[in-house]
């Protein structure tokens, strides 16, 4: 028993030694945390002379709300508001739950670049003028956050760039959807406009991670499992109009709760022990370099199928279908790539390979980023995020070269 408790006892010393190597060692090599981030955008602004806004979103749509009461909070069905009421309840009670809000309103984007902007909603929630219904659709972008242009306004996404070139195009994505998400809204909106061209943008860094969200939900199975399934949601705008109006009373009492809803300093301190506690730098070491194992898991044969099945419906309803692969920031910017970084790039291949076999236009967006001599020009003062206005600018020509006229 004695012997036994010297083992034991020196395991845990072990342990726990290695444990606190890996802390100090480890954040040298850690990516720059947010803060860090916004601290070392903030020197460049100053040092470049220019403008930022170092509020709060939520203090920023508080300000814009006073004048101008027709500013919303957005709305994406997305894992984003899995832990809505407004949207859980509708789930369970099958009831009609649009893909983007609100309508016909102004809604805030985010601040990656320092500033933040305003964003058009059209008449069917999502990110267009009205005006663009007037004429033809040329061209219909699906996708997640980078479809939707985050974090820049109507005119400087890829949709105001395309359709400055001429090339009349809608905006349907949704931020933080993926392919199923994708595959209903072309089903619900496709015949309606009849383009020349559905673009539909796949973003490595996390649609593979949405798409685990998106299959458990049986409404958007149902797009998948059932080739002539329909919610007919162009004729049922009254339901989605009272969704929308329950989701935003819920949205703005979040947004004007009182207090600050990130985390404390103490609370990060008390999560800093347990994670060392619970030897959560040892367990990743181990279960990464040694036994070469993820804790997640992601169904590529369902996000592949899942994108032949928005081409042959796309090719239903428009000449030509377009694949974008957009790839991460990380691959330019991150000096070393995590263990699931690493493995969330390693699919890449065979999702383009696959996709080849089905004879699918691909647009390689890292063919076109290996080129540039520096592609950290694309991204807000060359961090991790979306693409700043010069990326969605120089990416929409590289796509425009596809489209049919």
């Amino acid at each position: 028993m004695k012997y036994l408790k010297i083992i034991l006892f020196n395991l845990f010393l072990t342990l726990y030694s290695v444990e606190t190597l890996l802390i100090f060692f480890n954040n040298k090599n850690n990516e720059l945390s947010s803060d860090d981030i916004k601290l070392k955008k903030i020197e460049i602004a100053k040092k470049e002379n220019l403008s930022y806004d170092l509020r709060e979103r939520k203090v920023v749509f508080k300000d814009l709300k006073e004048k101008n009461k027709n500013i919303k909070p957005v709305f994406n069905f997305a894992p984003t508001f899995r832990f809505s009421k407004v949207f859980n309840n509708a789930l369970e009670k099958n009831e009609l739950i649009p893909f983007r809000g609100p309508i016909n309103s102004k809604t805030l984007t985010c601040a990656e670049d320092l500033n933040y902007k305003l964003v058009t909603n059209d008449k069917y929630g999502f990110k267009n003028y009205n005006e663009t219904y007037d004429k033809k659709i040329n061209t219909i972008i699906l996708g997640n956050s980078f479809a939707v242009g985050l974090c820049q306004n109507n005119d400087n996404d890829f949709t105001g760039n395309l359709n400055r070139q001429g090339i009349n195009t809608i905006n349907l994505g949704v931020s933080g959807s993926s392919a199923l998400i994708s595959l209903a809204i072309i089903t619900e909106f496709g015949n309606y406009f009849s383009p020349k061209n559905i673009v539909y943008l796949y973003y490595e860094g996390n649609d593979l991670e949405g798409l685990e969200w998106e299959k458990n939900i049986p409404l958007l199975m149902n797009y998948y499992n059932d080739e002539n399934f329909n919610n007919d949601y162009l004729n049922r705008y009254n339901e989605i109009n009272k969704f929308l109006y329950k989701a935003e009373i819920e949205s703005l009492k979040e947004i004007y709760k009182e207090g600050i809803r990130y985390k404390s300093k103490k609370y990060t301190l008390k999560e800093y022990l347990v994670d060392f506690i619970e030897l959560k730098k040892t367990k990743k070491i181990i279960r990464e370099k040694i036994l070469n194992k993820s804790k997640k898991n992601f169904d590529e044969k369902l996000l592949i199928e899942t994108i032949i099945k928005i081409k042959n419906k796309s090719l239903k309803y428009a000449d030509n279908f377009l694949f974008v692969y957009i790839p991460d920031s990380s691959r330019y910017i991150n000096n070393k790539l995590s263990f699931d970084q690493k493995r969330i790039f390693s699919y890449k291949d065979k999702i383009i390979n696959e996709l080849k076999k089905e004879e699918i236009t691909i647009i390689d967006l890292t063919e076109f980023f290996d080129k540039d001599k520096n592609p950290r020009l694309f991204y807000p003062f060359g961090f991790n995020g979306h693409f700043n206005k010069k990326g969605y600018k120089e990416i929409s020509k590289v796509i425009s070269r596809e489209l049919k006229r």
